[in-house]
């Protein structure tokens, strides 16, 4: 299973995930890999990917939110997200400190075709 880390901090008060540019394999089983390095919960948003019929399994400091659209991570945690992702494309995705909503951090979610 492909595996990609996802870094959470801070800068000037406004949420930041790295890496900016997230890259996947599309329509395959990933394990994403959060750590968030700040006091407060962040929240990660990528359009239908947390989906639940597409969540495979979730451990950690994390906690799914309602809307389907994302987790929670809570501050200083840890945790990883396996999801089953979607066609191949350019999508957004974004974090989000739940202490400063202003200033959402907005990145690109490529999925690239999976090797056949």
């Amino acid at each position: 299973m492909p595996t990609v880390d996802l870094i959470m901090t801070v800068e000037n008060g406004a949420a930041k995930c790295a890496p900016a540019d997230l890259r996947l394999p599309a329509d395959t089983d990933v394990s994403i890999r959060v750590e968030n390095h700040t006091t407060s919960q962040i929240v990660l948003t990528a359009p239908q990917i947390f989906e639940n019929k597409n969540v495979l399994h979730h451990d950690g400091d994390v906690v799914h939110v309602a809307s389907n659209d994302g987790y929670t991570v809570k501050q200083n945690g840890k945790g990883e997200i396996r999801v089953r992702t979607i066609a191949a494309g350019q999508y957004p995705y974004g974090c989000t400190s739940v202490n400063d909503k202003s200033q959402p951090f907005r990145g690109t979610l490529t999925l690239s075709p999976a090797a056949r």
